[in-house]
């Protein structure tokens, strides 16, 4: 979650490989883009950020930590984008 879109970029760039989404101020962070809905100009594509992550691992508010995805406890995985941490705590 510590990690800005700059360095997301600058990593995944050598690859030959970029995020499909790519908020355009450069120090938001992947945690911030998640938490707080990022969009960007290829999101009438690719939608929000969270929408190109397989997975995310979140704390919650009883103590435990929940894996979601699509797939796996998908109504948590589609409502903490934009949550700004009410739901929980994103640890990815």
């Amino acid at each position: 979650p510590l990690v800005t879109m700059q360095e997301l970029v600058a990593a995944t760039l050598p690859l030959g490989i970029l995020p499909k989404v790519v908020p355009e101020f450069k120090h938001i962070t992947v945690g911030g883009a998640i938490m707080g809905a990022a969009l960007e100009s290829s999101s009438h594509r690719h939608g929000q950020f969270l929408d190109i992550c397989n997975s995310v691992s979140i704390l919650l508010g009883d103590g435990s930590v929940v894996e979601s995805s699509k797939k796996q406890n998908p109504d948590l995985f589609h409502s903490i984008s934009g949550s700004y941490g009410s739901i929980g705590i994103l640890l990815l």
